[in-house]
């Protein structure tokens, strides 16, 4: 561990560069507990030349026993002056020493004699650093060519993205979620320069000593998490923000490329604008003006979000049929994510904030129930990796049908491991994950009801009968509600069949269905043969979620066999599969693959419209000549192609190749 300590006489003490980043694996260890910081005043002054910033603040905190150090974040800051100021007896005390744990990203500061218990107000002085690579604490955003026109001298933005634990590397502070305080934030910037925060303006006012810049004093906040701050100095246009919208409390910033529409925009553009907004705006509830204590709970705020983000799509623009693709986009790929062996837990514990990442791209998929044992439920679900597959099977007597349901986990294929590898997990943990027991709300549905039978699966194999003539299909997921895998006995996968050709089986149901055989297939439990002739099934499929399902399997399929002797009969199946579809369309076919790319590169040069920018860029990749490859390369590196457009570039560049 490596620890710098200073004296209030010496130089500043710094903590910079590469060399400075927490290792990977070190167990995180939570601030105490008994200094609680109450507001923050903070005032940033960014220097455009060398990238990087002034910064002052002003702590205004509540020591409730005597202690001799104050712990508290840094990260790439260089401390200054330190001061501790009582609020009643106006005592001033400058600190013995202070210490920057680079490990922990700790800032120690000491005192002696100690401090008592006692409100008062601690004051630092700082530098940092304007990120010009990477997307966290204060970094700068390039800005378009047309906003160059009025102030050359300014050629980038400032934005802050302080998520999961980066606003340490903007100003000292206790950056855990749990810390809450209220903020002033005033900034110190070029007079033709907007600077705005999570508050309205408080006032502006000109720069005393220098008449090129001014004063902006945002309102305080109300009581917030550090990683809610965000703030951004700009001139409104932001063509680079750290992901397609990053929202803080009362203030959201996007990429223009994923919010500018106009009477051209294409209906997909439209609902991907409206799924960001709703999202962005549901997390200022979940995560902002509700946070979780710590990061084991973060499926919490980030599940409630997604969800009520989809229910306000439900409700304001019912025209996208968002529930549809709720499934295809989010809980078909989250099945596939938690499928591996090695998947976490719902409510898993971050001991460093490595696991972070991990459980931030989780999804969750929150469980409708009724009536049902909620608490044994819930904790089936949260504690225990992974998710089932549950196999049926059913027999008819005269107007009865009587259904066996077994539950195991579905694990994906995974080759054997090594012998030589020790498992330190005791037998129980190890029969815990292996052969796992959930409690599963389970619903019987068929074409003339939607509920036929509502229950709980939880035993390894139970039996359930209901009413229901020998010719009906019956589905135990409709809707795709419950977070599981289905494998189907064969009589009832036939009848299920014909309703997918009828069309008498809902669009979701009809989505679930071909995902889980994809699923089944790939993990041994299925033939390719039988995937292949349930695809011919979908040969006059006309909606759009249960295509992008058939897509995803197809591409994956011309990726296995696209090196053997029978690649070629694949094409001829894929284009029985797609032609139907493909006769709906207007496309103009160009000759010469060379002439398709300099059109597009053409069109890309001179489209005024973001989202048409976007679209080439996803579609310029599907070549596989090497040439054509470098030639699409070449135009992705020039200035005139954006930054999150030259990635998409790579994205399709790679999927064709």
């Amino acid at each position: 561990m490596s620890i710098n300590k200073i004296r209030p006489n010496d130089k500043p003490l710094s903590l910079t560069g590469s060399n400075h980043k927490r290792r990977s694996g070190v167990s995180y260890e939570h601030l105490p507990r008994h200094v609680k910081p109450t507001k923050y005043i903070i005032c940033f002054k960014p220097r455009w030349e060398d990238a990087t910033f002034e910064g002052s603040v002003i702590i205004h905190a509540t020591i409730k026993k005597v202690t001799s150090e104050i712990v508290m974040h840094a990260a790439d800051l260089t401390i200054g002056k330190i001061k501790w100021e009582e609020d009643i007896t106006e005592n001033r005390q400058e600190p013995l020493e202070y210490s920057l744990d680079e490990d922990n990203e700790l800032l120690k500061i000491k005192f002696d004699p100690p401090l008592y218990p006692n409100e008062g107000t601690l004051r630092i002085n700082f530098n940092g650093t304007i990120y010009t690579e990477g997307y966290k604490g204060m970094y700068r955003s390039n800005r378009l060519a047309q906003d160059l026109v009025d102030t050359p001298n300014l050629d980038y933005n400032l934005l802050t993205n302080f998520r999961p634990t980066q606003a340490r590397r903007c100003f000292p502070c206790w950056d855990e979620p749990t810390f809450k305080a209220s903020f002033e934030i005033c900034f110190v910037v070029p007079i033709n320069y907007t600077a705005l925060s999570n508050m309205p303006l408080k006032v502006s006012y000109a720069h005393r000593s220098n008449v090129q810049f001014h004063i902006v004093e945002c309102l305080r906040s109300p009581k917030m998490s550090t990683h809610a701050i965000g703030f951004c100095i700009d001139l409104v246009v932001l063509p680079d923000v750290a992901s397609e919208a990053v929202r803080n409390w009362g203030i959201i910033t996007c990429r223009d490329t994923s919010i500018f529409a106009d009477q051209d925009s294409t209906p997909m553009f439209l609902q991907d604008l409206c799924s960001l907004m709703a999202y962005e705006v549901a997390r200022q509830w979940f995560g902002n003006l509700v946070t979780v204590e710590w990061f084991d709970h973060l499926w919490l705020h980030q599940g409630l979000a997604v969800f009520t983000a989809h229910l306000a799509m439900e409700k304001f623009a019912p025209q996208f049929q968002i529930w549809n693709q709720f499934v295809s986009n989010i809980c078909i790929p989250a099945l596939e994510a938690d499928s591996s062996r090695y998947s976490l837990a719902i409510e898993s514990s971050v001991n460093n904030l490595a696991d972070y990442s991990d459980l931030n791209s989780s999804v969750t998929v929150m469980q409708q129930v009724s009536d049902k044992p909620v608490l044994d439920l819930f904790s089936s679900w949260v504690k225990v990796p992974g998710y089932p597959l549950i196999r049926v099977s059913s027999k008819q007597d005269g107007r009865f049908r009587t259904f066996t349901l077994t539950q195991e986990r579905f694990i994906e294929h995974h080759p054997a491991s090594n012998p030589k590898d020790k498992d330190t997990r005791s037998s129980k943990e190890i029969k815990d994950r292996r052969d796992p027991l959930w409690i599963i709300p389970i619903t019987f549905a068929s074409e003339d009801s939607d509920n036929l039978l509502t229950t709980v699966l939880d035993k390894k194999t139970a039996k359930f009968t209901i009413s229901i003539g020998k010719t009906h299909w019956v589905t135990i997921n409709p809707g795709h509600y419950e977070y599981f895998r289905v494998r189907y006995s064969p009589d009832c996968f036939t009848m299920l069949m014909s309703a997918v050709r009828q069309k008498t089986l809902p669009i979701i149901d009809r989505m679930s269905l071909l995902s889980d055989l994809d699923a089944m297939t790939l993990n041994g439990l299925s033939s390719t043969g039988e995937l292949l002739s349930v695809l011919e099934a979908y040969a006059d499929e006309t909606d759009y979620a249960v295509w992008k399902v058939i897509v995803s399997i197809t591409t994956r399929l011309d990726f296995l066999v696209d090196s053997t002797d029978y690649y070629k009969l694949f094409q001829t199946f894929i284009r029985i599969i797609f032609s139907r579809i493909a006769d709906k369309t207007n496309f103009e076919k160009l000759d010469g693959d060379e002439d398709n790319i300099r059109v597009f590169f053409k069109m890309y040069l001179e489209s005024e419209s973001l989202e048409e920018k976007g679209r080439i860029a996803q579609s310029i990749g599907a070549v596989q000549d090497s040439d054509n490859v470098k030639l699409i390369l070449d135009f992705a590196m020039t200035e005139d192609v954006r930054n999150q457009h030259a990635v998409a570039i790579f994205q399709s560049l790679s999927s064709y190749s």
